[in-house]
């Protein structure tokens, strides 16, 4: 009899301990993944076409931890622009999609370029991760930055009047 309930309590314990190993290890994970954010890499999709400026636009495709939170995708990517200030130099759009090794956007960039007045890729609208824009005003200009979540706008901001 005492054996018995020794066993039943030792169950007990093996199974509270799991639990506890099982909360931990999915804290962890939450944990990793939210503070993993500076983890983006950015990489043209075309470096010789964003080079050209043929259609005042330019193309990059952007991975990494935290994609999904817009907030702090939008201090990235605006980092980013304002580090490489030379490479964007007259893009009156950048476009930024996520990368994938299933998609090819570089077959659509060029028509899309010229035929779509807000220079996105054709069929891949839920791919776009970002989008930074000009507007000229008398006074200077003005650029945007979007971030879209499955396909729809998520965060809006104006990072530079100039």
């Amino acid at each position: 009899m005492l054996g018995s309930k020794l066993k039943f309590f030792q169950n007990i314990r093996c199974s509270y301990v799991l639990t506890l190993l099982g909360m931990l290890i999915a804290a962890s994970v939450i944990i990793y993944r939210f503070y993993k954010s500076d983890d983006y890499q950015i990489k043209p999709l075309d470096q010789e076409f964003n080079a050209r400026l043929e259609f005042g636009v330019q193309y990059y495709i952007i991975s990494g931890n935290g994609i999904d939170n817009p907030e702090k995708l939008a201090v990235f990517i605006e980092r980013y622009l304002n580090a490489n200030a030379s490479m964007f130099s007259g893009a009156e759009m950048i476009l930024f999609y996520e990368h994938s090794y299933f998609n090819s956007y570089e077959s659509h960039m060029y028509e899309s370029a010229k035929d779509n007045e807000f220079g996105g890729i054709e069929g891949f609208q839920k791919s776009l991760i970002a989008k930074v824009w000009s507007i000229k005003l008398t006074a200077g200009r003005e650029e945007h930055l979007v971030i879209y979540k499955d396909g729809k706008m998520a965060y809006q901001k104006i990072i530079n009047n100039v």
